[in-house]
Formats: C-alpha cells, sequence, structure tokens
C-alpha cells in the first residue's frame, strides 16, 4: 500500500510539474505573439542555431525570443535601481545612463551567447564520439545490419556516454524509415 501510495504521489507531481510548465509556456507564447516578437524571416535562423545547441520544437524558440526581450528590459532596470536609488555612485548622470545602457546591452546579447556555447560544447561531444560510433557501425554493417538497424544500434550504446550523439543518431534512423530519399535523411 505504501509502495502503491508513493506512486501514486510521484505522479502527481510530475503531472503538476507539467502542468507548471506547459502554463509558463502558453504564457511565453502569449506575450511573444501579442507583441509580435517572433519575426518569420528569422525564425528559420533561430530554429537551426536552438536544433544545433540540442533544443527543437517551438517551446525553446519563443522561450529565447522572450528571453532576448525581457532580459535587457530586467537588466536595465535593475541597474538603474542600484545606480540612481540604492547606490547612488557620485558618477554624473550621464555615466550611469550609460552604465544602465551598457547593461541591457549584455541583457540583450547573453541569450545568443549562451546559445552559441551550448552548440558549440554539444558539437564538440559529438566530435568526441563520433570515431568510436562510425566504428561500431561499420561492424554492425559487416555483421549483415542495416543502415537503419545500425544506426539504431550505435544509438542505442551510445545512449549512456554520449547521449548527443544517441539523440542525433536517433532521429537520423526515424528520417531513415520515414523519408523516402536515404540522401535527404542522411544530410539532415
Amino acid at each position: 500500500e505504501e509502495l502503491l501510495a508513493q506512486s501514486n504521489k510521484e505522479k502527481q507531481e510530475v503531472t503538476a510539474s507539467r502542468l507548471r510548465q506547459q502554463h509558463s509556456n502558453t504564457y511565453v507564447k502569449l506575450v511573444v505573439e501579442r507583441l509580435k516578437l517572433l519575426n518569420p524571416a528569422n525564425s528559420q535562423d533561430m530554429r537551426n542555431q536552438l536544433a544545433q545547441a540540442g533544443m527543437r520544437g517551438t517551446a525553446p524558440l519563443y522561450t529565447f525570443v522572450f528571453l532576448r526581450f525581457l532580459l535587457p528590459i530586467l537588466f536595465g532596470a535593475l541597474t538603474a535601481l542600484y545606480l540612481f536609488v540604492l547606490a547612488k555612485p557620485e558618477w554624473s548622470i550621464i555615466v550611469k545612463l550609460l552604465v544602465t545602457a551598457g547593461a541591457a546591452g549584455i541583457g540583450f546579447y547573453l541569450p545568443k551567447v549562451l546559445l552559441t556555447n551550448k552548440a558549440q560544447k554539444r558539437q564538440q561531444a559529438i566530435t568526441r564520439a563520433y570515431p568510436d560510433a562510425l566504428d561500431l557501425m561499420v561492424i554492425c554493417v559487416e555483421a549483415g545490419l542495416s543502415m537503419e538497424a545500425a544506426f539504431n544500434r550505435v544509438a542505442e550504446e551510445f545512449d549512456e556516454t554520449s547521449p548527443e550523439l544517441s539523440e542525433e543518431m536517433g532521429l537520423t534512423t526515424a528520417e531513415l524509415v520515414f523519408l523516402p530519399d536515404r540522401r535527404v535523411a542522411l544530410e539532415n
């Protein structure tokens, strides 16, 4: 009975966590759409950059755009509050405004810098694990497995050691199965 009660409690916590996450995502999406922050012309480039960092789907896109909108305002407001109300340093108003504008600029570029760093770390992790994955794939194909089965096997084997490479191999496997042209799936 205790195990059943604990299992039900864990399910309720997971459900509550998902509901909170969905609620916050819908709020972010609502703000982005109301303020028309998402430019369709830049949308595909942002999606590609997010995919390189391992974040796929619409939720990361909306979150990224929302943070690029919110952080400059937040950094600028907090800096202005600190400089004009709390600390009151002996600087001229122009210097205080320049520092406030600099903080807002940092807030604007911070999400982009963090995204670039995450994409580079992910790319390095994939590059480190790729030679071993390629060796395993050659062994699988020489053993008689099809290309899809070899990709699937590599994805399963590297799930623990390199989740980034495993995810990419899994996506390639799915595309090999569903896309009619293998070349397109392998290029993706």
